[in-house]
């Protein structure tokens, strides 16, 4: 039709791409001609030295043909996670393809704009959303069996998916997403009487601490769950980060009698002491079960040591391409029975639990997580910032908000 004709037309314009390091040309590029009713806005990655940011708009499915193909989310605000700083530096690639652009982001939170169905959500619901969109069909999706939608065969992965025309939305930095069939969304908001709030004030908790769940707090809850049965079992966690601090609360919650955080970094062992944590292997203590969760191949040594006959050793953070174990035998884990369980990513019971869990977290805890930069006073920066952003995280302890205007 006309009108269908007039939407998907296309005009060539000037977009300026946003470098960190140095002032590029400005790259001519095609962009769908919409209006800002039916469009959003991504920042889409293009790996280079110095990588490269470019504002893309891009046309949002059809309310009334593709409602039931997808739900349509617009993104309150999106934090950016060590990874995607990891991937701006060069040393992770943003997708299966390291020379492809893509729209970079996972963790955010959202108001539903457009809901599938099935999805479990409705229209202005506050949610949080799963990393990865699985078929729940293959051996690795079921229940019973694989137990593993994240590693489902025909996974999609948002935040890691190569650039298409059209189809920027995939994540989280940018002003909506749309989630397909599969993606677990969980709705977060606030109980009770919510007239007269705005949708920011709907949320349980801060905005940069709620855009945790669907990483860290959900990957936490995956790790905790991968020891087995921790009542009554000492649990040690290498790594005082956030990811780390909340496997350390979870543990705790579910009746660990011992939970101690290991770290060089002063700050986070401060957090980690006013959350009423050890911080200290304790002399003689042989501990039921360790957590890798800081990235660090040279700390594996001092956990299997840590560990009784028999323990577990979960690793988390060592998803990067210097991780070979040096330092491990095979000797050390057959003499002591030990198991060594990988982690990565989450399955939907994962994201549930953070979900109802991590905001009641922020209530107990709410001074110390304001001093660790996920609350009230977590930095904040517009999309057309995202260069400063990533500057700016570089190094922080806490999360850094993207908004857009």
């Amino acid at each position: 039709t006309l009108q269908a004709a007039l939407m998907y037309s296309v005009l060539l314009v000037r977009v300026k791409p946003i470098r960190v390091f140095r002032k590029a040309c400005t790259p001519i590029v095609w962009i769908s001609k919409m209006t800002s009713s039916n469009s959003g806005i991504a920042q889409v990655f293009i790996p280079g030295n110095p990588p490269t940011f470019e504002e893309r708009a891009t046309p949002l499915p059809s309310y009334e043909a593709d409602s039931v193909e997808c739900t349509i989310v617009k993104i309150l605000g999106a934090t950016i996670c060590a990874s995607d700083v990891h991937t701006f530096r060069g040393k992770r690639a943003a997708c299966s393809d390291p020379k492809a652009a893509c729209t970079l982001g996972h963790e955010a939170v959202g108001v539903v704009m457009q809901a599938r169905e099935d999805s479990g959500v409705n229209v202005n619901d506050i949610v949080v959303w799963s990393v990865a969109a699985s078929c729940n069909d293959c051996f690795l999706c079921d229940s019973e069996e694989g137990n593993l939608p994240q590693k489902c065969k025909q996974l999609f992965k948002y935040g890691h998916e190569k650039y298409r025309e059209n189809a920027e939305l995939s994540g989280t930095y940018a002003s909506h997403i749309v989630l397909r069939k599969g993606t677990p969304i969980f709705s977060i908001s606030q109980s009770g009487q919510t007239d007269g709030l705005s949708e920011e004030d709907r949320l349980p908790a801060p905005l940069a601490y709620c855009s945790t769940i669907n990483c860290a707090g959900a990957t936490a809850m995956c790790a905790v769950r991968s020891l087995g049965n921790v009542k009554g079992r000492k649990v040690a966690i290498f790594g005082a980060g956030i990811l780390g601090v909340f496997a350390a609360l979870r543990a705790r919650d579910l009746g660990a009698s011992l939970v101690t955080m290991v770290d060089i970094n002063t700050e986070r062992l401060g957090i980690a002491k006013e959350l009423g944590l050890e911080t200290n292997l304790q002399p003689g203590v042989e501990y039921d079960a360790c957590i890798e969760a800081c990235g660090a191949k040279v700390v594996l040594p001092d956990a299997i040591k840590a560990l009784r006959p028999g323990g577990v050793l979960s690793l988390v953070g060592l998803v990067h391409p210097n991780s070979d174990l040096a330092g491990i035998s095979a000797e050390m884990i057959i003499r002591k029975c030990m198991k060594i369980v990988g982690v990565h990513n989450y399955g939907p019971t994962d994201l549930k639990i953070a979900a109802e869990f991590l905001p009641g977290m922020y209530k107990l805890h709410k001074d110390v997580f304001e001093r660790a930069g996920l609350g009230e006073v977590s930095p904040r920066y517009s999309l057309d910032k995202i260069g400063e952003a990533f500057e700016k995280a570089s190094g922080y302890m806490g999360r850094v908000v993207l908004q857009s205007k």
